[in-house]
């Protein structure tokens, strides 16, 4: 893997072997909400994505070939502070549909937390090396943070 400034270097690991699981991808991960079904509807309506199937403490969401799943939690703790990023779920999308995005968001008066464009200026900027491109940041209703990236080549294999 390639070294950059400010990049911590790490160890390979010693013997993959025996004692390593062999994970070929992630099915889902899990998003902690105050109301899946309000959730789920957000979702569906403002950020695309296919409700797959409604519990009464779940809602199984579908982007493209992914997966996420909304869960309805009596004691959510709000993942980041007003204003933060730091703990977010980015959807890719391409770079006409980032356009569409942003204009969504402004019709929508949903507020942009951050907007970061990787594509131009210092390529050494943090983050532009892994996953370049544009990138828009917004809440939903319980402050968990999503990003929407128009992912661009040259970024992780």
């Amino acid at each position: 893997m390639a070294q950059h400034e400010g990049d911590v270097l790490l160890r390979e690991r010693a013997d993959p072997g025996d004692l390593t699981i062999n994970t070929n991808g992630v099915l889902h991960f899990t998003i902690s909400v105050r109301d899946h079904v309000k959730a789920a509807e957000w979702y569906r309506d403002v950020v695309g994505c296919r409700i797959a199937r409604c519990s009464d403490h779940f809602a199984f969401m579908q982007c493209g070939k992914d997966y996420f799943v909304l869960s309805k939690t009596d004691d959510h703790v709000e993942p980041n502070k007003h204003g933060v990023t730091a703990f977010h779920y980015a959807f890719r999308v391409t770079p006409s549909d980032f356009d569409k995005a942003m204009e969504i968001l402004k019709k929508r008066n949903i507020e942009i937390v951050k907007y970061e464009d990787f594509n131009s200026g210092d390529p050494k900027r943090r983050g532009g090396r892994t996953f370049p491109g544009r990138h828009v940041y917004f809440y939903d209703a319980d402050m968990n943070c999503v990003e929407i990236i128009d992912l661009q080549p040259d970024g992780l294999p």
